[in-house]
């Protein structure tokens, strides 16, 4: 299993001033992700993203039954809890929590 010293989100972690602030190098070493987690963003929907795991979602506004983003809020906010723990873009606060898109 990777882990972010083991992938070039190491050096994210290093240059991200947010990232550092909330110690997530730290919280990743002692194998704190988030996993068997669930959270509801509650937002402008979800968009799928390479960078993102979306487990499901409902959308509670009148235009669409969509829970896709089509504003692109909820989706940064989605990629700043849980964005992968990859080679890929940034790494989420928890990175193993299952996201769950509610559009309001």
């Amino acid at each position: 299993k990777k882990t972010a010293a083991a992938t070039n989100q190491d050096a994210l972690i290093q240059k991200s001033y947010n990232l550092q602030k909330l110690n997530i190098k730290q919280a990743i070493k002692e194998g704190v992700t988030g996993k068997n987690v669930k959270v509801a963003v509650l937002d402008t929907g979800i968009f799928p993203h390479e960078d993102l795991k979306v487990s499901g979602g409902k959308s509670f506004v009148n235009y669409t039954s969509s829970y896709k983003d089509d504003e692109g809020h909820g989706t940064h906010v989605a990629g700043t809890i849980g964005a992968l723990n990859n080679d890929y873009g940034t790494v989420g606060v928890a990175s193993g929590v299952k996201l769950y898109a509610v559009k309001v």
